[in-house]
């Protein structure tokens, strides 16, 4: 059972394989100003090192997902630092879960990237986590003709993020089974600056009322109710129907796009 990285990097050089704490093979996107094709060996590990003239973390990681070759790959971010022994956690996870096509590790964070319990997970209790918690079985997401969306994410049309949570819910669309795993395989580096976070202002709140509409349909308007009520409690807000209203104007911006 092979594992390869998927990282997705912009302006990055080979070095990002070290400091990432990479000990599997791996194939890096780097999206920079030119075009050009590395591959080296480390401790018996196969790099490629890939260099396009692009920007799009969705289509980083299509790119990623066309030119893989590992059994079971995870996808990175050049922010993430992997725990020494990773490789090994993933293989065994994948023995403990042979059904399984997609398994959601946790990661140390200040964010909630913690998996609270192994086995099986329902849709929407995975749609918190982010494209780092997740390896998958390559010829099961080929076969699924799974993808990621170019309307969301760093670097794409509509920005902001939600590349991942797309990419997420079409693996439960197609019928792929998702498993939850309690280990920990990475960590976020957090000298890293995100590269679309800016705070919880209005228009982190009308993108992600237009990314619910794009996955959820009509349903948002339901999704977005109770979300926006879980927001005011989690940041002691009092402002629930302008937080709503937030995202009823991403939710019909998105439907007015089609």
């Amino acid at each position: 059972m092979k594992i390869e990285a998927l990282v997705s990097a912009v302006d990055a050089s080979p070095e990002l394989y070290d400091l990432m704490g990479l000990q599997s093979d791996a194939l890096i996107i780097n999206q920079c100003s030119q075009l050009s094709y590395e591959e080296f060996e480390k401790a018996g590990k196969r790099i490629r090192f890939y260099s396009f003239p692009e920007r799009g973390v969705g289509k980083s990681r299509n790119t990623a997902l066309c030119r893989a070759e590992g059994d079971i790959c995870l996808l990175c971010d050049d922010d993430i630092r992997y725990k020494s022994g990773y490789e090994e956690t993933i293989k065994n996870a994948f023995t403990r879960y042979p059904d399984a096509d997609v398994i959601i590790f946790s990661l140390d964070s200040q964010a909630d990237s913690r998996v609270k319990k192994n086995g099986r997970l329902h849709r929407f209790r995975a749609t918190k986590f982010g494209a780092p918690n997740i390896a998958f079985r390559r010829t099961s997401v080929l076969k699924a003709n799974v993808s990621f969306s170019l309307l969301f994410g760093g670097g794409s049309i509509w920005g902001g993020s939600g590349e991942d949570t797309i990419f997420i819910q079409s693996l439960f669309d197609k019928g792929l089974k998702v498993y939850g795993c309690t280990d920990t395989i990475a960590s976020f580096d957090a000298s890293e600056q995100s590269s679309w976070f800016s705070g919880y202002n209005d228009d982190f709140f009308e993108k992600k009322g237009r990314l619910y509409a794009a996955f959820a349909g009509k349903k948002s308007y339901i999704i977005t109710a109770v979300t926006a009520l879980r927001w005011c409690m989690r940041l002691g807000r009092r402002d629930y129907f302008h937080i709503l209203s937030l995202y009823y104007k991403g939710i019909q911006w998105f439907f007015k796009q089609r």
